[in-house]
C-alpha cells in the first residue's frame, strides 16, 4: 500500500476521479432540474445522495498519508541532529589539525635547534680527535657505535681518518675485529659523502 501511495500518478488519479465524479453529479443535478418531475405521494421524501466523500479507502489513505508524514518529519529531525554532529565533528577535526600543524612545526624547529647543536658537539669531538694520536682514538672508538662514529669521522679531515684507519687495521685486539669494523666504516664514509656531493 505503502508503494501505491508514494507513486506520483496515484493521488492525481484519485483527484481525476474525484473530479469526474463531482463533474457527472453536477451535470445529473442540473439535468434533473430541466425535466419536470412527476410527483409521486410519498409519505416521507429522503433527499437524494449523490455522493459520500467519506469511504473506507480514502479514509485509510489519509490515514497512511499522516503516518507517513510524520516518519518523515522524524527522519528529517534525526538528519538535522546526525548533521550537526557532523558539522561540530568537522569543526573539531580542523581544530586538531591545525594545532597537529603548530605541534609540528615546533618539533622541527626544536629537531634544527637539536641538530645544530648535535654538528656543534661533533665538530668539538672531532677536532679533540684530530689532536690524539690514531692508537687511542682506536681504544675510544672501540666503545662508541658504527653511525656515531662516522658522524665524527665526516668532521675530520682526510689526513687524519687515513692513520686512524689504519691503527684500527693493525690494533692487537682480535675480539673488536678491527680491520672488518675499518672496512665498514669506511664504506658508511663513502656512502655520506657521495650522498653529500
Amino acid at each position: 500500500m505503502k508503494k501505491i501511495l508514494k507513486n506520483f500518478w496515484v493521488p492525481a488519479l484519485i483527484a481525476l476521479i474525484a473530479s469526474l465524479l463531482s463533474w457527472i453529479g453536477s451535470f445529473w443535478f442540473e439535468i434533473g432540474n430541466l425535466i419536470p418531475k412527476r410527483r409521486v405521494p410519498t409519505v416521507k421524501e429522503e433527499a437524494a445522495k449523490f455522493w459520500d466523500f467519506r469511504t473506507k479507502e480514502i479514509d485509510n489513505l489519509a490515514i497512511q498519508l499522516k503516518v507517513a508524514n510524520l516518519a518523515f518529519q522524524k527522519k528529517e529531525e534525526q538528519f538535522k541532529v546526525e548533521e550537526n554532529r557532523i558539522n561540530a565533528e568537522r569543526v573539531e577535526l580542523l581544530r586538531l589539525k591545525d594545532e597537529i600543524n603548530r605541534l609540528q612545526m615546533e618539533l622541527s624547529q626544536r629537531i634544527l635547534t637539536a641538530e645544530a647543536g648535535e654538528q656543534k658537539n661533533l665538530k668539538m669531538l672531532a677536532n679533540t680527535y684530530t689532536n690524539m694520536a690514531p692508537a687511542a682514538v682506536v681504544v675510544i672508538f672501540k666503545e662508541m657505535d658504527d653511525n656515531l662514529i662516522v658522524k665524527i669521522m665526516s668532521f675530520m679531515p682526510a689526513e687524519t681518518i687515513g692513520p686512524i684507519l689504519q691503527a684500527m687495521a693493525d690494533s692487537p685486539d682480535k675480539k673488536a675485529d678491527w680491520p672488518k669494523r675499518a672496512a665498514k666504516l669506511s664504506e658508511i664514509l663513502r656512502l655520506n659523502q657521495t650522498r653529500n656531493s
